[in-house]
């Protein structure tokens, strides 16, 4: 009888093993073993493989050097440096002061590395900022016009007043808005164009007139005084209390605004013969207004009350009573019914 060969049955595991173990050798080792009668010699696979290792490690240098060079061209040569900055739409601010603050950040590094005086690296946002801090515009706009010039487009809030501040020794002079909002400082070399300022004294003693009296003593009706053409004063104003002023802090509220803004322009209709040097406004929250004038005397005028009304009391007084106000230091037409003078 025949014995049947019985396969040898393999647990999965071993199974599995010896197989892989198989397809390894075959592949794996079978081809690099030494045939029958031949030496033994393990070749190195130098030529392609040591080929591409070397292109690779060039590739590599080419692309740090053009990077290299790239960043060079772009931020440190003078391809993209800034030369040239123009500054539009600028009325009453100073373009020095404007330069100053550009000059100032192109002096500054960007990120520790890269110079702001590089049209690429310089940073508009913190330039609008420093700005900012210094004058209040209605609007801003800063352009980089490659390769050499920044462009500053700024629109100015309206400002028909100057306010001065600092006390006689360091006087500060600023631009503020219709609603008594300081817009900004007003450098020195504007400073010139715009007056001359004189102190306003206090000293003697006080007088009083009687408005009734004087509209009876008056014997003859208006004038009729042909009036000046030339423009009205800028209205210029002395803070007397000397306090800080910082740029978009409010120090005068509008009704006192446009109560000596309507004072400018009536002024010379009323008294063309009369010119003002300044106003000045004593402290925060007191509505009085004084005006000082070319010849060294100064008028008070209360801004809550009729401008109408005050401006005729002062034109009675300097008809009737008072010829020379150059003798006087001062008119207070506060009070409808009296007129007080020192």
């Amino acid at each position: 009888m025949f014995k049947i060969r019985r396969e040898k049955k393999w647990h999965p595991k071993y199974r599995f093993l010896n197989r892989g173990y198989r397809f390894y050798r075959k592949k794996r080792f079978e081809s690099s073993l030494p045939r029958a009668g031949s030496t033994f010699r393990r070749e190195r696979h130098s030529g392609p493989i040591a080929g591409k290792i070397s292109l690779r490690r060039i590739i590599t240098v080419v692309f740090i050097l053009v990077f290299i060079y790239f960043i060079y061209y772009f931020f440190y040569s003078n391809a993209f440096q800034i030369t040239d900055v123009k500054i539009e739409g600028r009325e009453d601010i100073s373009e020095y002061a404007i330069r100053n603050i550009i000059n100032e950040q192109m002096s500054d590094s960007r990120f520790f590395v890269f110079s702001q005086g590089n049209l690429l690296a310089f940073n508009k946002s913190k330039a609008k900022k420093n700005i900012k801090k210094s004058y209040v515009l209605d609007e801003l706009q800063i352009n980089k016009d490659f390769p050499h010039t920044l462009t500053i487009k700024i629109k100015e809030k309206v400002s028909t007043v100057v306010w001065v501040s600092g006390g006689e020794e360091e006087k500060k002079y600023y631009y503020i808005d219709l609603d008594g909002v300081v817009l900004g400082e007003i450098s020195t070399e504007e400073v010139e164009r715009l007056f001359s300022g004189k102190k306003i004294n206090v000293e003697a003693q006080e007088n009083v007139v009687d408005v009734a009296n004087l509209e009876n003593e008056a014997e003859r009706g208006e004038s009729g005084a042909v009036l000046d053409e030339t423009p009205a004063t800028f209205p210029i104003i002395y803070d007397l209390s000397n306090s800080d002023t910082n740029v978009k802090d409010q120090i005068l509220d509008p009704k006192t605004i446009n109560f000596i803004i309507d004072l400018a322009l009536k002024w010379p209709e009323v008294l063309p013969e009369k010119k003002i040097e300044h106003f000045a406004a004593p402290e925060p929250g007191n509505t009085r207004v004084n005006v000082v004038t070319e010849e060294d005397w100064s008028a008070y005028f209360e801004s809550g009350k009729d401008l109408d009304k005050q401006l005729s009391n002062l034109k009675l007084v300097l008809s009737e009573k008072i010829k020379d106000p150059t003798k006087i230091n001062y008119i207070d037409l506060r009070f409808e019914d009296r007129i007080y003078y020192k």
